[in-house]
């Protein structure tokens, strides 16, 4: 589990060791490359889930992603997102409307 984008994101092991090896190889980065590094990196805590499928989550953790009382976790392929309810809410309610255009610059057709 590790920070980024205000929230939390989880990912598998295997992908997680992945990211880690990538971020290994890049050579000569920038300042703000390294300290992003530190923040996803840095921010990462291991965690497995109880017997009631559930994970702890730390204090920092909580702090960063703003977490209170109503959470919502978003799955994202191959990995998950926890929200702050409010705060996962102000990121639905805005415009999307170039999204598709962006996407498509990327290769994705996402036309319905």
């Amino acid at each position: 589990l590790t920070t980024y984008d205000g929230c939390l994101v989880g990912y598998p092991g295997p992908l997680w060791k992945e990211l880690e090896e990538r971020f290994g190889r890049l050579r000569n980065s920038s300042r703000k490359i390294r300290d992003f590094r530190r923040l996803v990196l840095g921010g990462a805590e291991d965690q497995s889930f109880d017997a009631q499928g559930r994970i702890r989550l730390s204090r920092a953790h909580m702090e960063y992603a703003g977490l209170g009382h109503d959470a919502v976790v978003v799955g994202q392929g191959d990995k998950f997102e926890i929200w702050d309810q409010a705060r996962f809410k102000a990121l639905l309610s805005q415009d999307f409307d170039d999204v598709a255009d962006e996407l498509a610059e990327s290769g994705i057709d996402f036309s319905f």
